[in-house]
């Protein structure tokens, strides 16, 4: 039930089912949607945890918003525009969840739309609790504004605006009311009024808590979606402004403490966000009491994402001409706990637009790695990556605030922003086997691979796209010339030790299938010294198959790449492009590089096809 705003009309059985987002909310899923998938069974999962504060951290656009809204509706009482409850049999919030019929606005028309029980109505001991609790919900994203006073007058907004949410609380403003002190009638005006303080800002939740539990004679839910991003932009976005972020720090840490934890009028709280913030530092005493479920954690694995059984049940609904292995290979990998998901986002993106594309990585980025994966410290992993491997590295939960604040980056991040997936090594203490989780992703550290490499070697696509062009159409003296060309004009190369010239050999092999990617298919595993190139059909008649050897002195490459061609033969690397029908010759290349030099040998066989 997790995806982007986008509805579409899809055939299934004969019948059409309209296929709904629902990321505005709750409510607008259920309503509108005829094939969603069922997360209600995390609310029980919730209720029955025993844990007063918890936060659950995923990946950006993973659904986090929406499954709060859901348990916001299940929870909340339902109140009409004067703030009294609406008896549960006239409760829309109800019957989204027990089943009935529920009226849907729709422009300059009413209709009525009968909704089906979901799972979480076969378990009476949780229904007794659904519309049960004042509720106090805050949204935490894009506060930073420049400066602190700017955050504070932002934020101040903010809270104000929540104020009004419950303006049914004025009442208790007047000078008959009995239920608050002189004092804190003037605090409460304030709120209203957007006079507060900052001790008033601080004590905000805290306040309105109480307020609600005395209204209601009930304690409080407070829910705070995406309660780390002022932490993240303090830390990494706006970390050179180092006072003001201490500052932001300081106001959100005092916030949380009297909300979470000094405060008895609060029932649970629930925290939804990407990171896991560390018991340490500024966090110390304010946040030392919340259970953290991560990506790495068993507990509420899968109410975020979809499992294969989720997927293949919209798929048994839903039309689609995609194959189910392509939605497998694109979109499946993510390692929660022991659960192996899909990315809702693009699975959701995919099913309404019937069509495979890159939409989680064309979303507005949260985390922005790009420099990270760009920096030469990295680059030795990011080609590991990028060739199919795996990178056995520690995971700290909590994130090191530290090094994030220092360097903006660390393996962690992206673990929990979703661009990795860790898997646990046994027997081993926060050891973790990370793996790009599919090829949607693997886009990511194909592009900064590719720029890395460009920068370093001073060109770019086009550029490597019509020199590999040239040897699709048999050039290899051309290829060569203009190969040793670029390492000839690197400065990167006249100045790198052998490691770091090896990294720029391999990272340049290892983009030529990746460049060349629209006009060839990758037969091979591009982790291996060859790579062969399958011309798609209508692109051309010749294969490539090129193999890469790296000397130990100027003086040997000829031999070395001589040597490679003879190997190639040898073990008739290539031959199996003999297969395809539209393939009829095949060019053998073996490179061998030395600091800026470079060597080629090459062969060309051609295929006799049968009349």
């Amino acid at each position: 039930m997790l995806g982007p705003n986008l509805s579409c009309q899809a055939e299934a059985s004969n019948k059409k089912l309209k296929v709904y987002s629902g990321a505005h909310g709750f409510d607008e899923l259920v309503a509108n949607g005829d094939v969603f998938v069922d997360k209600t069974l995390f609310i029980k999962e919730f209720l029955e945890t025993d844990h007063r504060v918890i936060a659950i951290t995923r990946p950006p656009h993973w659904g986090k918003s929406l499954n709060m809204d859901m348990l916001k509706r299940f929870l909340a009482i339902d109140l009409d525009e004067q703030g009294r409850p609406i008896p549960q049999a006239q409760s829309r919030n109800y019957r989204l969840f027990a089943g009935g019929e529920i009226v849907i606005d729709t422009i300059g028309s009413k209709s009525t739309k009968l909704v089906k029980p979901l799972a979480i109505s076969k378990h009476p001991e949780c229904m007794q609790h659904q519309g049960q609790y004042p509720l106090i919900s805050l949204e935490l994203q894009d506060r930073w504004t420049g400066s602190y006073e700017r955050v504070e007058e932002a934020f101040k907004s903010q809270i104000n605006d929540l104020y009004l949410r419950h303006k049914y609380l004025k009442q208790y403003i007047q000078a008959e009311s009995s239920l608050l002190t002189d004092a804190d009638k003037a605090k409460l005006a304030r709120y209203y009024k957007g006079k507060m303080t900052q001790a008033d800002l601080e004590d905000s939740l805290r306040f309105l808590s109480e307020l609600l539990c005395k209204h209601f004679g009930k304690c409080v839910y407070i829910f705070i979606d995406e309660y780390d991003a002022p932490f993240f932009d303090a830390a990494v976005k706006f970390r050179q402004y180092a006072r003001e972020a201490d500052r932001v720090l300081a106001l959100y840490n005092t916030f949380f403490g009297a909300a979470l934890k000094e405060n008895g009028c609060l029932e649970k709280g629930f925290l939804t966000g990407i990171l896991h913030l560390p018991q340490i530092g500024p966090f110390s005493s304010r946040l030392n009491h919340v259970q953290y479920y991560t990506m790495l954690d068993k507990p509420f694995s899968t109410c975020c994402g979809f499992t294969q059984e989720e997927l293949d049940g919209m798929l048994s609904k839903i039309y689609t001409p995609i194959l189910r292995s392509d939605i497998m290979h694109w979109y499946r990998g993510y390692k929660v706990g022991d659960q192996l998901l899909y990315n809702p986002w693009s699975i959701m993106r995919c099913l309404v637009k019937n069509q495979i594309e890159r939409f989680w990585l064309e979303r507005d980025e949260a985390i922005r790695v790009d420099e990270m994966l760009c920096l030469d410290s990295h680059q030795e992993a990011v080609q590991t990556l990028v060739a199919g491997g795996t990178l056995d590295l520690p995971i700290q939960k909590p994130i090191d605030f530290d090094e994030l604040r220092r360097t903006g980056s660390s393996y962690t991040l992206l673990v929990f922003g979703g661009y990795l997936s860790a898997e646990a090594i046994p027997d081993t203490k926060n050891l973790y086997r990370l793996a790009v989780p599919n090829i949607e992703i693997s886009e990511l550290y194909i592009r900064s691979m590719l720029d890395w490499m460009y920068k370093k070697l001073k060109t770019g696509w086009s550029q490597c796209y019509r020199l590999l062009e040239r040897l699709s159409r048999g050039d290899a003296d051309y290829f060569h010339s203009f190969l040793q060309e670029l390492m000839d004009e690197s400065k990167s190369l006249s100045q790198a030790s052998p490691q770091e010239a090896r990294l720029i050999h391999r990272g340049f092999m290892l983009s030529l299938a990746n460049t060349f990617s629209i006009d060839y298919e990758v037969q091979n595993g591009i982790d291996q010294l060859n790579t062969l190139l399958i011309p798609r059909i209508g692109r051309g008649e010749q294969a490539l198959v090129i193999d890469y050897r790296l000397g130990e002195d100027a003086a040997s490459l000829e031999g070395l790449a001589a040597e490679g061609l003879s190997q190639m033969e040898a073990k008739r690397y290539g031959i199996q492009a003999q297969s395809y029908s539209h393939v009829y010759r095949l060019l053998k290349v073996c490179l061998a590089f030395y600091g800026q030099k470079v060597a080629a040998k090459y062969e060309r066989i051609d295929f006799e096809k049968s009349a």
